[in-house]
């Protein structure tokens, strides 16, 4: 209803000022579609626009394709497996074992006295980095190849604990 309000230009006859404004508000709904070029206010980039286009396909993934269709000795089969798209059914898991190190997504391990939810970067070189693991998602991809990704929340232990080996987090 408010909607229709904001369409009245002229209080005396608002019923056909309305039907103007609709009319006005269709007709440039539907053309925006059909004018690539001209920038419309339904189809303008967003403000925080990064300038990435999500259909970009690498020329890196492209040429591993080419390779593989070739026949290129160099093409590794798993190699043109992740060159390709991963399947779209994507499998979540709230427990993962790594080297034989248990881990548990956070929501999960909140409950628990010993908690394995953590991961941090042991590099004495790097700086030290530390991480909540948030989502385990498992990708499959053609040939039956799986990736595992693990989303995680991090922590900068700062400089304090490069000095003392203790690292002392504030989480909020």
């Amino acid at each position: 209803m408010e909607k229709l309000k904001n369409y009245v230009r002229n209080k005396v006859k608002p019923e056909g000022s309305i039907a103007e404004g609709y009319v006005a508000e269709e007709a440039l709904t539907c053309n925006s579609h059909y004018l690539l070029g001209v920038k419309t206010r339904f189809n303008h980039p967003n403000r925080n626009n990064d300038g990435l286009n999500p259909t970009y396909k690498f020329q890196v993934f492209q040429s591993i394709r080419q390779k593989s269709v070739d026949n290129d000795p160099s093409c590794n089969p798993e190699l043109f497996s992740l060159a390709c798209e991963p399947e779209s059914n994507v499998t979540s898991y709230t427990v993962c074992v790594i080297n034989g190190v248990r881990f548990l997504v956070h929501d999960r391990d909140i409950r628990r006295t010993t908690q394995s939810n953590g991961v941090s970067t042991p590099d004495p070189i790097v700086e030290t980095y530390y991480c909540q693991l948030e989502e385990i998602l498992e990708l499959t991809y053609i040939g039956n190849h799986k990736v595992v990704l693990l989303r995680c929340k991090w922590f900068d232990t700062g400089i304090a604990s490069a000095r003392s080996n203790v690292a002392s987090l504030k989480i909020k």
